[in-house]
């Protein structure tokens, strides 16, 4: 079975490197032809969102992000504004506390990202590639989506919510 792709780096983010981009279509070349797509470098979120809009018609099977957790939801709330039809999510590690992607099971660090760049192309030429994905419940809140998983965020909200300010969250 083949897969199709569209992998969105940001530049911006804190383990963002060319290298590292190199070393992910590298990665990805071990499907040996049954995973197809692009890797996209954006650095704003014009281009985030020109890369999105460019590729919707190619209706990829998954959405590979190498971003922090504020470009995973930039990314997310995009996709879910632009496309009609909803993929799968591989969360590369690249920011600095990278929340989401720990929630589900990344490690830190630039390793972990060439280590789930071969997993995808692993389970693509075993025609496994939704095991290697995510398919996550989409939270939406002021009109911009994300994924209803992360650390930190929702408890402050909530303290901020029932009267105490930030600033006693601890």
């Amino acid at each position: 079975m083949k897969y199709c792709h569209l992998t969105i780096a940001n530049a911006n983010a804190k383990n963002f490197t060319a290298g590292l981009i190199a070393k992910v279509e590298e990665a990805y070349s071990l499907a040996k032809g049954n995973l197809t797509g692009k890797i996209v470098v954006t650095k704003t979120l014009s281009e985030l969102e020109k890369a999105i809009e460019t590729y919707k018609d190619e209706n990829p099977d998954f959405v590979g992000i190498l971003s922090g957790d504020g470009g995973v939801m930039h990314a997310r709330t995009l996709i879910e504004n632009i496309w009609e039809h909803r993929p799968r999510y591989a969360l590369f590690p690249g920011g600095t506390m990278n929340n989401i992607q720990r929630a589900v099971g990344a490690k830190k660090g630039k390793s972990s990202t060439i280590k789930l760049a071969k997993y995808i192309a692993a389970k693509a030429n075993s025609g496994e590639l939704e095991h290697a994905t995510v398919s996550l419940p989409s939270l939406e809140i002021n009109g911009r989506k994300g994924f209803n998983i992360g650390l930190g965020l929702v408890p402050k909200l909530l303290w901020m919510y029932y009267g105490k300010s930030v600033e006693h969250y601890t």
